[in-house]
């Protein structure tokens, strides 16, 4: 319980401006629309403290104890809260743009609707937050523990997630574009119908994560582990994908027509009816693949290893396949061959 009595409190808030409240004990006490801006309350014990709507702007809360304070619609906005206790904090609607949230603990806190834009969010804990709806344009969240968080229709785009831990989280409908995920942890993450157009996911950890109908177009997945992935009816087009493992996964319907790549490992891929035109495919790893009724119209095969894939109903008008591997058995199984430049260089006619 808070140290002062209610009147005590009253005094202390009509004090003159800014308040300097160096390890004060507030727990549990209702300062519900105060204005506290440009206050000194670092150190300090909120702990269950009512600040629903209150003014903290640019206020100095380094290592302060909010655990389960009720921070609904508060204004943080520019307040430094380096190292702060926030989980299980309830932060509805609350404006925290360009707060400094670096190292701060917002476990299983609620941040639904809550403006994070150009916030620092840098080595926070997020593990199982409500982030839903969330604005994080441009935030700083570089090694943040995002565990199991709920982000769906969260936006994050140009927001910094290198090396970020998202495996499990919801990101369903999330607004990503552009954003960085060098490094990120997305491991059995769910992106349904995610925007991730542009988005920089160099060495990103994808795996069987839930990708149906994302938009992937002209993102970077070079180096990216995507095995057992759930990809069916995403985008790609003009996507990177050099060295990119995509061991087992399913691509379905796929859209990925002018993709570029170098040895890309598609062991066992579904690719069933996935459009492949124009894609960049030299070197590529396709044994056991399924291609059935694909599209690879214009194709760089040059050098593929398609062994025992399947080719039944594949177009392959134009492509070219120089030196790759595969049998005139499977070859005969293709709808189309016009144009094509077989393994010997010759052209089917």
């Amino acid at each position: 319980m808070a140290e002062f009595s209610r009147y005590e409190i009253y005094v202390l808030m009509n004090q003159q401006k800014p308040l300097w409240l160096h390890g004060v004990d507030l727990s549990e006490a209702n300062l519900m629309r105060a204005d506290l801006a440009g206050a000194t309350i670092d150190w300090a014990d909120l702990h269950a403290a009512g600040l629903g709507e209150v003014i903290l702007r640019g206020a100095y809360l380094v290592n302060t104890n909010l655990r389960e304070a009720r921070l609904v619609g508060a204004d943080l906005s520019g307040a430094d809260l380096f190292r702060a206790n926030l989980c299980e904090g309830d932060l509805t609607q609350a404006d925290l743009a360009r707060a400094n949230l670096s190292g701060s603990d917002l476990s299983r806190s609620d941040l639904r609707w809550a403006n994070l834009s150009e916030a620092i969010l840098s080595n926070s804990n997020l593990s199982e937050a409500n982030l839903r709806g969330a604005d994080l344009t441009n935030a700083n969240l570089y090694q943040a523990n995002l565990t199991q968080a709920d982000l769906r229709w969260a936006y994050l785009g140009w927001s910094n997630l290198n090396k970020a831990d998202l495996s499990e989280a919801d990101l369903s409908e999330a607004n990503l574009w552009a954003a960085q995920l060098r490094e990120a942890s997305l491991t059995e993450a769910t992106l349904v119908s995610a925007d991730l157009r542009e988005a920089d996911l160099y060495y990103a950890h994808l795996g069987w994560a839930d990708l149906v109908r994302a938009k992937l177009s002209r993102a970077d997945l070079s180096w990216a582990y995507l095995g057992g992935a759930d990809l069916r009816d995403a985008d790609l087009r003009e996507a990177r994908l050099s060295l990119t493992n995509l061991h087992s996964a399913n691509m379905a319907r796929a859209w990925l027509s002018d993709i570029y790549s170098y040895r890309i490992g598609m062991h066992e891929v579904n690719l069933l009816r996935a459009d492949l035109s124009n894609a960049g495919l030299h070197r590529a790893e396709l044994l056991n693949a399924s291609l059935r009724e694909a599209s690879l119209r214009n194709a760089d095969l040059r050098e593929a290893d398609l062994s025992d894939a399947d080719l039944s109903g594949a177009i392959l008008d134009g492509a070219d396949l120089t030196g790759g591997i595969v049998t005139n058995e499977q070859l005969a199984q293709a709808a189309s061959l016009v144009g094509t430049i077989l393994p010997d260089g010759t052209i089917h006619e």
